[in-house]
């Protein structure tokens, strides 16, 4: 199935949506992002998806703007033990594609 043409605007507004409701119900995710980085460094979601087999478990993509560098991550949050565990790997932009990422076309927008 192919993306569908959705304006910039759509596609601009959907990224700031994403990146409210991570940073208002994801606090340990957002947490370990920032604390991966350089201070200061500016990161926005660009798609962030639920695990629907396990609790807690979350996917996506990030992207370092003060880098210009897109990264594929995976987050699990052990709220039991206190435990959080992120991965992050660095992807080139010319290798994704917008199956990978609705919105590649705008990142430089942000």
């Amino acid at each position: 199935m192919e993306p569908l043409d959705l304006s910039n605007e759509i596609l601009l507004e959907d990224i700031l949506d994403t990146n409210e409701h991570v940073h208002s119900e994801k606090r340990n995710l957002v947490k370990a992002v920032i604390e991966h980085f350089p201070p200061h460094s500016v990161i926005y979601f660009l798609e962030f998806v639920e695990n629907s087999t396990y609790e807690n478990k979350y996917y996506g993509y990030i992207f370092n703007r003060t880098e210009n560098k897109i990264y594929q991550f995976s987050f699990t949050d052990n709220k039991e033990f206190k435990n959080v565990k992120l991965n992050l790997r660095h992807r080139y932009r010319k290798k994704l594609t917008k199956k990978d990422i609705l919105a590649l076309d705008i990142i430089d927008l942000l």
